[in-house]
């Protein structure tokens, strides 16, 4: 038990050590986190970049440009392929998720199947293709040519990264697959030495051969991992082999135009590789194929480009289905800030080590390549957010933008500066112009819990009439949740209203009769419930808000605010008035916005408490104040969305007037939704 005592303690520390996104966001050592999430990147470029450039050196040497051009544009187009694999499996990553969390594992154990089984179908169609160029190709001379040795390589590797990717991709669409450090920089090392060890005893035919060995380690590094994290978490296995789902075709079901238009999107990211596919083709001629070679030296530092933001993907996904829109705004903000600073640090990892190798390589366009790479983390940037939030419209301009711009280079391309300048300004113009994703909301689910803001925005939406049903629960018989989770097993499926702790209000189409809504009621509440009130059918948005505002404790504190909805003429008190107020009443507390506020100032256990209120914001879970010991916290919401909080720390003398400045905020919270819901009829003295 000790030593159990002892591990526990360690995991603790280890943890409480560990920046988290949550106090990243809102102003905690928000440095820190970036750091930590990308001290993985930065090492590996750097290490990277001396392998490309040593790469780059030798393949001059060794290759005429006669097989220099058809070499870089079979690495190429191999990476391309790997980066479209990986947005096509954000179709598998979408419907794990969704199994996930409805908690099936049958459905998650399928999706898993059909995907290891088209897995293998395009690895198979990929090493046919290569294979078939190879046989039909024209050749000079008889036997295993150098190129031939570096096609089947890449051959090979494509195949491993293909299938490891699918492991990984399983699993981190669920939770991300922690690696350490040592397991990343160490195959770098040995690809760079092992290289040089490979080229005294074997020649050229070393590139070859340490792509596979490389390709094998790197593989065999993300299944293990991938397996360790998956075990972690328990998930399902495929339900069926790999041969049955070929036999009965079920990888054929897979949704392949949506898995097209998401490698599609992916595509964007890739502008280096696509550039130096264009010019290893002989386009702009042996110039234009030497300064593919340079872009190829270079490639580590212009893939870390987008490389950093791919990092953060996991993120964008959480804070997208949430509820919070502050800490999806806080997010962006904070990377606008990294995706121009850390090209900068990038560069100055990269440059000297190019300087220390290969000084005749930079030339004089050391300036323009720093202006190119940030370009690039800005495009990068705006390209990853539309991805994650599924902004595709988005990403639609972002790309159409950049390809307009690119166009008018093509002339140009024999020319390195300005090469870099017209890609810069095609990148930038492609950022600003293109546009801001916005998060869109996923679409409710059946019998969704909701808190008034987010249902009278439903009901606005809704063009049929419903009928509103008002229940009283007997709590020592059973609880809230066993209730909804009945009411959804019998059919009553509509969103659900909980005004209290004892209270529900359901939202059920008319098709169903007064006296079969009770039957159905009583039935699967197994008689829990003592009070019911069935309203008539409501046909628009200003009658079912009317009947809200007049039954249960709903009813209560709009009466209590002096509302009502017959009136035409509404003063509750404005966001603006309740800030100052609160700065005023409560100098020690701490407002936070999309833009302002920080949480610097609070212990440990404040902001666990923290955590935990969000989390129950984002599950539109009712906050109890048990909940937070050390916090006190109000919440203002427009649509349903948490788009300010004051929080104010429990050992505060002002804690006993907090909760009157609470309920003033829910209550201006709900008439602002009201307001804004119903339009016109509602305005302002």
């Amino acid at each position: 038990m000790k030593r159990l005592s002892a591990w526990v303690k360690k995991q603790q520390r280890q943890s409480a050590r560990r920046p988290r996104l949550d106090d990243a966001l809102l102003g905690r050592r928000p440095i820190a986190y970036i750091a930590h999430r990308l001290r993985f990147v930065t090492l590996r470029v750097a290490l990277r970049t001396a392998l490309h450039i040593v790469e780059v050196v030798a393949l001059a040497q060794v290759f005429s440009p006669r097989y220099l051009g058809p070499i870089l544009f079979l690495r190429h187009s191999t990476l391309l392929f790997s980066s479209l694999y990986w947005g096509a499996l954000e179709t598998q990553r979408i419907a794990l998720r969704q199994a996930w969390k409805r908690h099936d594992a049958a459905e998650f154990g399928n999706v898993a199947g059909r995907f290891n089984a088209a897995a293998l179908v395009v690895v198979f169609g990929a090493q046919t293709m290569i294979a078939g160029s190879l046989w039909f190709s024209t050749r000079q001379a008889t036997g295993l040519s150098i190129y031939d040795a570096y096609a089947i390589a890449c051959g090979l590797r494509l195949g491993l990264d293909t299938w490891s990717r699918t492991q990984h991709s399983l699993v981190f669409s669920v939770a991300r697959v922690r690696r350490p450090l040592l397991s990343m920089v160490l195959i770098d090392v040995i690809e760079v030495f092992g290289l040089l060890v490979a080229w005294l005893q074997i020649g050229a035919f070393a590139f070859a051969l340490m792509l596979v060995v490389t390709g094998a380690l790197r593989a065999a590094m993300t299944l293990w991992f991938a397996q360790k994290t998956r075990e972690q978490l328990k998930l399902t296995k495929p339900g069926r082999p790999i041969w049955r789902e070929f036999s009965r075709g079920g990888w054929r079901q897979l949704p392949l135009l949506q898995a097209l238009k998401f490698a599609w999107f992916n595509a964007s990211l890739q502008i280096d590789s696509l550039a130096i596919m264009l010019l290893s083709t002989g386009v702009a001629g042996d110039d234009g194929i030497q300064l593919s070679l340079s872009l190829h030296a270079f490639a580590p530092l212009l893939g870390a480009g987008f490389a950093w933001t791919r990092v953060f993907y996991f993120d964008f996904v959480r804070l997208g289905s949430s509820v919070c829109p502050l800490l999806t705004e806080r997010l962006g903000r904070l990377l606008d800030r990294v995706a121009l600073l850390y090209p900068l640090v990038l560069v100055a990892l990269v440059l000297p080590i190019a300087a220390w190798l290969v000084p005749e390589l930079l030339a004089t366009t050391p300036g323009l390549l720093v202006g190119f790479v940030v370009a690039r983390s800005l495009f990068a940037l705006r390209q990853m957010e539309a991805y994650s939030y599924a902004a595709h419209r988005t990403q639609l301009r972002q790309g159409l933008v950049l390809v307009l711009s690119v166009t008018a280079m093509v002339p140009f391309v024999h020319r390195t500066d300005v090469l870099l300048i017209w890609a810069s300004c095609a990148l930038a113009l492609a950022a600003l112009l293109g546009g801001r994703a916005r998060v869109t909301r996923p679409a409710l689910e059946a019998g969704a819990s909701l808190c008034f803001e987010q249902f009278a925005h439903w009901l606005s939406t809704q063009a049929q009439p419903i009928r509103l049903i008002w229940l009283e629960i007997d709590r020592r018989m059973t609880s809230m949740g066993k209730v909804r989770s009945a009411l959804l097993l019998a059919g009553l499926d509509g969103p659900q209203l909980q005004p209290s702790h004892h209270q529900l209000i359901l939202a059920l189409p008319t098709c169903l009769n007064v006296s079969e809504a009770r039957s159905r009621i009583m039935v699967a509440t197994a008689g829990s419930v003592t009070g019911m009130q069935v309203g008539d059918p409501v046909a628009s948005c200003f009658e079912a808000c009317s009947w809200l505002c007049q039954n249960g404790r709903l009813g209560e504190q709009f009466r209590q605010a002096g509302f009502a909805l017959a009136r035409t003429e509404l003063r509750p008190k404005t966001i603006e008035s309740l800030s100052t107020e609160f700065e005023q009443q409560f100098p020690d507390g701490v407002r936070l916005t999309g833009a302002s506020g920080n949480i610097r100032g609070f212990g440990a256990a404040a902001r666990g408490d923290l955590h935990d209120i969000l989390a129950a914001i984002n599950a539109n879970h009712p906050m109890r104040p048990r909940r937070a010991r050390h916090v006190e916290v109000a919440v203002y919401r427009t649509k349903g969305e948490a788009s300010q909080l004051f929080v104010l720390s429990r050992s505060s003398a002002r804690v006993p007037a907090f909760a009157e400045f609470r309920q003033r905020v829910s209550m201006a919270s709900k008439l602002a939704s009201l307001k804004e819901v119903l339009g016109e009829t509602l305005h302002d003295e």
